[in-house]
């Protein structure tokens, strides 16, 4: 299919997804942002999952997508390709001050941190500076179903960008597991395995595309676009594990939302699924608009099936989190249980310090308890 025609705006579900992900990434940040008691860990990971949503808005899953300007399209990516060696900086100083691991503590200061550092900023300001060696052309050659025909195409100075990020993320991936596997109280536990399931889908998704844009690429526009679809959903997931493994003690219903959240996304997932398969098959076989067509009846008609759908997305949630439910008895289970937890994680380190205790008492009132079951609790510890 040829280029579109000149317009300022290009419409295009494909953009949705990176922009529903960007979005998210963001709200991600903000609640980490207002809920992480560790300053270092509130800190990097804000900045981090900030930098995420402007990956997500400025990809080819993104808004982007729908620019019709060529000098806009163009500042947009060369954006994206500076955030991407941003995130290269921040991202294992990031995980290091959240996870206590052995493959991770060199990155919360020293040589390590400056390395990982100094590598992210210098390549960012070389986009900067030189911007034509990281985006080498921007061809109108994107077939009109995708929106703006605009398509970027990198250098193999930003190719050496993603595969060091590729490496930093599958890094950041088995460092979480080996703390998950080493940990030495349920709350640790539970926030390597948060993190571990985080770093997990989205460094399959990543990994996936990076290696699929640089082994199996054949020039064909329309599989890296499907292909990129990927990522910005997988960061819908990575988002939420994130959020929850950072605060995973300071909401107490925090569980509540994520099984719910799980329910509705598995049902969205179901339409945007049927959608996309439908509509490219038909797009492949008449034409863009018949094909979009096809895909949006096809979507129409699910929701005859929406009843089994959403016993389907019921039984996944109870599944992946059998003990969760909206109940007062779970309520007040869950609130005593978490501040233990969150108490024996802080004395697992030793005394608990002036800071820490302090954080324990943020948490004490977030979940509503008054100081003599704090103090029960920190007796029944301390007696054994």
């Amino acid at each position: 299919m040829g280029p579109l025609t000149d317009q300022a705006f290009y419409w295009s579900p494909w953009g949705l997804a990176g922009l529903i992900a960007g979005l998210a990434a963001w709200s991600g940040a903000l609640f980490i942002f207002r809920t992480a008691p560790n300053p270092t860990v509130r800190t990097r990971f804000t900045a981090l999952l900030f930098l995420e949503g402007v990956l997500a808005l400025t990809s080819s899953a993104g808004p982007l997508i729908w620019v019709g300007s060529e000098s806009i399209a163009r500042a947009g990516y060369l954006l994206h390709f500076l955030n991407d060696w941003l995130v290269l900086a921040l991202y294992l100083p990031a995980v290091a001050a959240a996870i206590d691991s052995p493959l991770l503590r060199p990155f919360r200061r020293g040589p390590a941190l400056a390395l990982s550092v100094t590598v992210g900023v210098v390549g960012a300001l070389a986009v900067l500076v030189f911007p034509e060696a990281f985006l080498v052309d921007l061809p109108r050659s994107t077939p009109a179903r995708f929106g703006s025909p605009f398509f970027p195409i990198a250098s193999g100075a930003q190719q050496l960008g993603w595969f060091l990020l590729t490496v930093s993320y599958t890094y950041g991936l088995v460092a979480a597991l080996v703390a998950w596997r080493q940990a030495g109280s349920s709350l640790s536990r539970r926030r390597a395995g948060a993190l571990s399931l985080a770093f997990g889908a989205r460094d399959l998704a990543f990994g996936g595309v990076f290696l699929y844009a640089a082994l199996f690429f054949d020039g064909t526009i329309s599989s890296f676009f499907i292909a990129v679809q990927l990522v910005a959903w997988a960061l819908l997931v990575y988002v939420a594990m994130c959020a929850y493994g950072i605060a995973v003690y300071h909401l107490f219903d925090i569980e509540l939302r994520l099984k719910w959240t799980l329910e509705r996304g598995t049902i969205a997932a179901a339409f945007i699924a049927v959608f996309f398969v439908v509509s490219e098959g038909a797009a492949t076989i008449l034409s863009d608009r018949l094909g979009t067509l096809a895909g949006l009846l096809a979507t129409g008609l699910l929701v005859f099936a929406l009843a089994p759908l959403q016993r389907s997305a019921e039984r996944l949630s109870n599944a992946a989190l059998p003990k969760v439910q909206e109940t007062p008895e779970y309520r007040a289970y869950r609130q005593l249980q978490i501040y233990g937890e969150a108490l024996a994680d802080a004395r697992s380190r030793g005394p608990v310090t002036p800071v820490g205790r302090l954080a324990l008492e943020k948490l004490r009132e977030s979940l509503g308890l008054d100081t003599e079951q704090a103090a029960e609790l920190e007796a029944r510890l301390e007696a054994g």
